[in-house]
């Protein structure tokens, strides 16, 4: 394995160590409250295009970076809007 792949998947699982513990926690917890939901869209939108990228130009650490990090925000983006799904309905005129 050549320098710069080494450098790609030390940068990849770095990153993934860093979702960790949010998805963990948010899972745990199931509180999203500090959260912003626009943060969560966007960065999920930007990994699945860093995967579709990285499938063109055949990087593995990139792909696999990617792929796992999709796996720690997609509980944490579903949980948002879950949570963001019961808050409107909570203020909503019509809520029973």
């Amino acid at each position: 394995m050549d320098f710069t792949t080494i450098l790609g998947y030390t940068a990849g699982i770095l990153i993934i160590f860093a979702y960790l513990p949010q998805s963990i926690k948010t899972i745990k917890s199931k509180s999203t409250k500090d959260i912003s939901i626009l943060f969560s869209l966007i960065l999920t939108i930007a990994e699945i295009l860093w995967i579709i990228y990285a499938i063109i130009i055949h990087s593995y650490p990139l792909l696999l970076t990617n792929a796992v990090s999709v796996v720690l925000l997609f509980p944490i983006l579903a949980i948002k809007l879950k949570n963001e799904m019961k808050r409107s309905k909570k203020n909503s005129p019509f809520a029973n």
